[in-house]
């Protein structure tokens, strides 16, 4: 399958970015990808399920990371007015093979909304169940089966001939049409945890299932605890992306209903079903449609003894600041 003309499927002003990203790429000698949440939205509208755009922007390069992207920042500075180049923020994280490209608060651009985040293909081992991930450079096939689920295992050319090209290495386009999540590898789970929290929070989002091997894995993983192994930091940022989505509500019922939510704040162990449903109305009461993911924090610290809820989020190395805006928010509603 070839996507054509990029500018059929996205904003003229991103697919001149991508185009853009794609040349430099040619330049040096490298091939570059469009990966993750934007490819798997732009095809989930194509098989008539709905997208939640807002993702941030994934490009892979094949190889030669540093030197593409010094070519890209040639290119840019040719082709944009002075003013935006200089608001961009470069950001190399070189131990990850990865790269970010933003712009300064205040300023903005309608190809630029969100970040661009760049990598190198590579290939990852876990040391330990639940670790940061040993990387290396890889190529294409090893960089897609790293990935979490087979749907965001798709990916578009942006280079040379191919230029549009669609490679689905791992069958997502036909999970995505049958709406289920799938996960690449049986240790999946084992090697980074917070995908349990991810697949709750796609499977309320997209209104999908586990395929049933996947589902006995997360079953599996729920038993055993993985989440215990995760490192506290990232699992909080989970749960701050799954608390700050439009369907959070949905998310946290069902977050609760498999038992996660118990194993992510250990203080709501004696929640009910029906102080749930009541807390979460309330929430909604409270935030007035914002998304803010300290709303709902607030909100379930009501339901838990306020000490050992505060011990919760300490454990997850909140700041004191972060902890206090958050106890503002409970306490309005006492």
């Amino acid at each position: 399958m070839n996507l054509g003309n990029l500018s059929n499927h996205f904003e003229c002003s991103l697919a001149g970015l991508l185009n853009m990203v794609g040349d430099s790429a040619h330049a040096v000698g490298t091939r570059a990808f469009l990966v993750g949440g934007t490819v798997r939205d732009l095809f989930l509208a194509f098989v008539g399920r709905s997208a939640v755009s807002g993702e941030d922007v994934d490009v892979m390069f094949e190889s030669h990371l540093d030197e593409a992207l010094v070519q890209l920042r040639l290119s840019l500075e040719k082709a944009v007015p002075t003013e935006l180049f200089d608001s961009l923020k470069w950001r190399s994280y070189p131990e990850f093979l990865t790269a970010k490209v933003s712009l300064a608060p205040g300023v903005s651009c309608a190809a630029l909304a969100n970040e661009l985040d760049f990598s190198q293909a590579r290939r990852e081992t876990y040391p330990s169940p639940g670790s940061h991930p040993l990387i290396k450079p890889g190529d294409l096939e090893a960089d897609m089966l790293r990935r979490d689920f087979s749907i965001n295992a798709i990916c578009v050319s942006l280079s040379g001939e191919s230029k549009g090209e669609v490679l689905d290495l791992c069958s997502g386009l036909g999970d995505l049409e049958k709406g289920i999540l799938r996960v690449l590898h049986a240790k999946s789970f084992m090697d980074d945890p917070s995908r349990l929290l991810r697949a709750v929070r796609y499977k309320v989002r997209f209104g999908f299932c586990l395929e049933e091997e996947t589902e006995d894995l997360f079953s599996c993983a729920l038993r055993e605890r993985y989440l215990d192994l995760l490192p506290k930091a990232r699992l909080f940022f989970e749960l701050k992306k799954a608390f700050s989505e439009s369907c959070w509500p949905a998310t946290v019922r069902e977050l609760y209903r498999l038992g996660l939510l118990r194993q992510c704040l250990p203080s709501l162990d004696r929640c009910r079903p029906t102080d749930i449903d009541s807390c979460v109305d309330e929430i909604e009461e409270d935030a007035c449609g914002l998304r803010d993911w300290r709303f709902v924090v607030a909100g379930l610290w009501r339901l838990a003894n306020s000490s050992s809820f505060e011990r919760d989020l300490k454990h997850y190395g909140l700041s004191k600041k972060a902890i206090d805006s958050i106890l503002v928010l409970r306490g309005a509603k006492q």
